[in-house]
């Protein structure tokens, strides 16, 4: 191999024609960043230490065509995304999911079933060509969460309606019992 060269408080542009392997630190000094620029595509991004203007306990990545915060790691094990985030694969969330309200959960090739909350109301919207059907392997309940409201249960083939607990309709093979 070559010698290596060693640059002391060098002040200069460096270009390098292979790997840059080091055993110690990589130090940006007071910009607090290091930008990598591809001269294929004329494109170039940074990565900052700290938030985005350097400080901070996060890490973040930007185009600096614009500025933009593409993804930002904050010092909370939060993230910051701008744009879509397309994932192959399975995601899973131990801490919820947390979205504003009039946001929609949108499920479908066309985002045709939609749940959200619009700040008054919660919503489960088909909004396809389809049906929405609403499956248990028990018992359905469908139920206001006060105490001792209405609600209607379908449970072994029969529907009941109920009110402060007790069942007052259900449905049977031939017709419906009132109580």
């Amino acid at each position: 191999g070559s010698n290596p060269t060693i640059f002391n408080a060098y002040t200069g542009d460096a270009t390098f024609a292979g790997n840059i392997t080091t055993t110690g630190n990589i130090n940006a000094g007071s910009a607090k960043y290091l930008r990598f620029t591809s001269a294929a595509s004329n494109s170039d991004a940074a990565v900052l230490f700290g938030n985005t203007s350097g400080t901070g306990g996060g890490l973040t990545f930007k185009r600096n065509s614009d500025s933009a915060a593409i993804l930002t790691l904050n010092g909370n094990k939060s993230a910051t995304f701008a744009g879509a985030v397309d994932v192959t694969g399975v995601i899973t969330a131990d801490g919820g999911l947390n979205l504003n309200d009039n946001d929609k959960i949108k499920l479908g090739t066309s985002g045709d079933l939609q749940i959200y909350h619009d700040g008054s109301n919660s919503y489960i919207n088909e909004t396809g060509t389809g049906s929405l059907y609403l499956k248990s392997a028990s018992s359905l309940v469908l139920s206001n969460i006060t105490s001792g409201g209405v609600w209607i249960e379908c449970i072994n083939n029969q529907v009941e309606l109920k009110n402060a607990g007790s069942t007052k309709l259900t449905t049977t093979s031939t017709g419906v019992d009132v109580t």
